[in-house]
């Protein structure tokens, strides 16, 4: 009776210690489902606020810079069309032309080409710029993975973005901002992997849209150091870097696209000559204006309790090396405010990264 007892005890036993193995991956599995249908929600929130009414008039974010953009693309789309009116056709292009060339004007010559298929209209620009920007939040996502090794944590990092008042209005901006920042949230996640597995892969994306984010506008240079430096003096070591021929391959893609440009447009066709001046003014270092303005047009963008939690979040990682890789993505920011002083505490979106 005892070894009987024993027996059907043990038989029990078993049963229920694989009924408890397997909880966890039935858990697991809600869990998965769960935040399968968190992240298509985010997607299709941040789609619907993006696409929206997308033929209002480009003035709700920066008028100025956004119809900029608009005299540009309109040029170039009139140079191409050969039924359109001669008096029609010669203004758009002296408009076109009488515009400071500043940035290469790339977003401008794709939402041209645009206007071929679909006609001239106000929601091109808008959903050209609405697409980066949420391109950009895979890589987001991608990152944040890598970072904090949680899903959860990325879904959110993911929400911040997709969802931030701000985020959404300057998302929809016909300016190259969302585009550079699609290309340095890409740099951020390959060279972020790069440092972990140093591989040709890595090194190719990583030069790649590094370079291209620069390209596109010169002030991600700034962000793309900052980065870079992270990755290095916290997973890769200054030394060993050094030594390494992919850390020069990153380089020289770095510099390439952005070099050809400001060579070509300074030297060989004098357009770029002006645009430097009146960029850098260190005197305002000095006036507590500066910081204060600086601090409001912060608060635009993300308020305060946010920028507390950012700044708060930096410590409570327990690997050295997203610490320090975090600290320099801010360090960049504010080296890049102090150099662009005027700019940063008069122009909201110099913060957008």
């Amino acid at each position: 009776m005892t070894a009987s007892f024993r027996a059907v005890t043990a038989s029990h036993s078993v049963r229920d210690s694989e009924v408890i193995l397997k909880q966890p991956a039935h858990n697991l599995f809600n869990i998965g489902w769960t935040l399968g249908l968190l992240l298509a929600f985010l997607l299709g929130c941040g789609i619907f606020l993006r696409y929206s009414d997308l033929s209002a008039p480009l003035l709700d974010f920066h008028p100025t810079r956004q119809l900029f953009g608009a005299i540009k693309a309109r040029g170039i789309y009139y140079q191409s069309l050969l039924d359109a009116p001669a008096w029609q056709k010669d203004l758009a292009v002296r408009q076109y032309a009488g515009e400071a060339t500043i940035e290469p004007p790339l977003m401008e010559h794709l939402v041209a080409a645009f206007y071929q298929y679909f006609g001239e209209q106000t929601a091109i620009p808008r959903a050209v710029s609405a697409s980066f920007w949420l391109l950009g939040g895979l890589f987001l996502f991608l990152l944040s993975k890598n970072l904090t090794d949680s899903l959860p944590a990325a879904a959110f990092g993911l929400a911040f973005y997709l969802l931030l008042p701000y985020a959404v209005t300057a998302s929809r901006a016909f300016q190259p901002d969302p585009l550079m920042i699609l290309l340095v949230l890409i740099f951020w996640w390959s060279i972020e992997n790069w440092g972990r597995r140093p591989s040709w892969r890595w090194t190719l994306i990583s030069g790649i849209s590094g370079g291209l984010a620069v390209f596109v506008k010169f002030p991600a240079a700034f962000f793309i150091i900052g980065a870079a430096l992270g990755v290095i003096l916290g997973r890769v070591g200054l030394i060993k870097s050094i030594k390494l021929p992919q850390t020069w391959v990153i380089v020289l893609l770095g510099i390439l696209p952005p070099g050809v440009y400001l060579y070509y447009g300074t030297y060989m066709n004098g357009f770029l000559g002006q645009q430097f001046g009146g960029r850098f003014y260190p005197e305002m270092w000095i006036s507590p204006f500066f910081y204060l303005r600086w601090f409001l047009k912060l608060n635009i963008v993300a308020s305060v309790p946010w920028l507390a939690l950012a700044l708060i979040g930096c410590f409570v990682f327990s690997s050295k090396p997203v610490k320090i890789f975090l600290a320099s993505l801010w360090i960049a920011y504010f080296v890049f405010g102090m150099t662009f002083a005027h700019h940063i505490s008069s122009h909201d979106y110099y913060s957008l990264p």
